[in-house]
């Protein structure tokens, strides 16, 4: 007996599309222009907020690690914007809102964030595709059996959609058999 998919069902498996994300190679690009991206941006927080400054206003609670930080190159006026990727990670700086201040970026600093936006745009279209090819599949499949024919993966899911099949009644072969013996005689 096929199970047929309802909405419920259809996002149950877009989730575990969605969990089950393979590592991409431009993944590691986008990690290590990250990490240049973060290092270089720290330092010119850190240039105009010194680390030892900051811990001491820390202590009085007027300085918090700063996760959004808004910079402008001097030479071009060009104005970047930069953000870590939890609120720790962030330089310390006195207490204001994401993007309130101004910090002067250096050259290298604007092209390493430029870098970094560019190769985190390659992993979201590459990650857009996936998902666009599995919602595709999903949604035009009518059985959960049509979906795991092409995605294997599903299978992980059987149990929590099709549930354990269990028969109401224990029917014996013989029962079976006179059963459709009877179903042929009466459609006769």
């Amino acid at each position: 007996m096929k199970t047929r998919l309802n909405t419920r069902l259809r996002d149950m498996l877009m989730r575990h599309a969605r969990d089950a994300r393979p590592t991409y190679r431009e993944d590691e690009a986008a990690q290590v222009a990250y990490a240049v991206a973060s290092s270089l941006v720290r330092s010119c927080v850190e240039s105009m907020f010194p680390p030892k400054d900051m811990r001491l206003l820390r202590k009085y609670q007027v300085a918090t690690p700063d996760y959004c930080i808004l910079g402008c190159d001097l030479d071009t006026s060009r104005v970047v914007q930069f953000t870590f990727r939890s609120d720790d990670e962030g330089p310390l700086a006195p207490d204001r809102y994401c993007s309130s201040r101004s910090i002067p970026f250096t050259a290298e600093t604007v092209s390493a964030i430029d870098a970094f936006e560019k190769a985190k745009a390659v992993v979201t279209d590459i990650e857009d595709r996936r998902m666009t090819d599995y919602r595709a599949l999903i949604y035009a499949a009518k059985t959960f059996e049509d979906v795991v024919e092409v995605w294997a993966g599903a299978e992980q899911l059987r149990a929590s959609i099709c549930g354990s099949r269990t028969q109401v009644v224990a029917l014996s072969d013989d029962v079976v058999a006179r059963i459709r013996a009877d179903a042929e005689l009466v459609s006769a």
